[in-house]
């Protein structure tokens, strides 16, 4: 019985938690990607404007 507890928590312990395998995504701000002796590089942008003009429901950026 002792056997099968151990087994039980030993498996239970290897179950990933939901937050622990969250993808998160690379691309959350601007960059710069530029090809350098044929490999390309990236750059992040230090500085992002944005114009938007907002009309009721609908928004163009």
């Amino acid at each position: 019985m002792k056997k099968l507890k151990a087994l039980l928590i030993g498996l239970l312990a290897w179950i990933p938690l939901g937050g622990a395998l969250a993808v998160v995504p690379d691309d959350l701000g601007g960059r710069i990607e530029a090809t350098v002796d044929g490999k390309p590089v990236t750059f992040p942008l230090l500085k992002t404007d944005i114009d938007a003009d907002v009309q009721g429901d609908l928004a163009t950026v």
